[in-house]
């Protein structure tokens, strides 16, 4: 795991930037962080389903939605790479930051 830390502005940029290894699967994971929440991004090729049923289509890439535990989960793909979004948001707010990050 490869993990760089940049200190921005916890309100619009993110507070951590790390790159992790995974058996066959490399990703990038933004830390979004204020006083109240924490919003993580993941970005990786490419390769899987996503989790949670299509719930619109945004500019020809299907909007994906689901909820485990406590957190919701938001996500897209393009050709080649799978965006997530998790935080504990309600999933309107949580699905608006997948479809401004398209």
């Amino acid at each position: 795991m490869f993990l760089f830390m940049i200190e921005f502005d916890p309100i619009s940029k993110p507070l951590s930037i790390i790159a992790n290894d995974l058996p066959n699967k490399t990703y990038v994971h933004l830390v979004y962080k204020n006083d109240v929440r924490e919003i993580s991004i993941y970005l990786r090729r490419k390769d899987t389903e996503l989790p949670g049923a299509t719930v619109e289509t945004v500019n020809g890439c299907a909007l994906h939605a689901a909820a485990i535990n406590k957190f919701e989960i938001a996500g897209f793909q393009s050709q080649r790479y799978t965006v997530l979004v998790v935080s504990d948001l309600p999933r309107a707010k949580s699905l608006n930051i997948a479809r401004t990050t398209r």
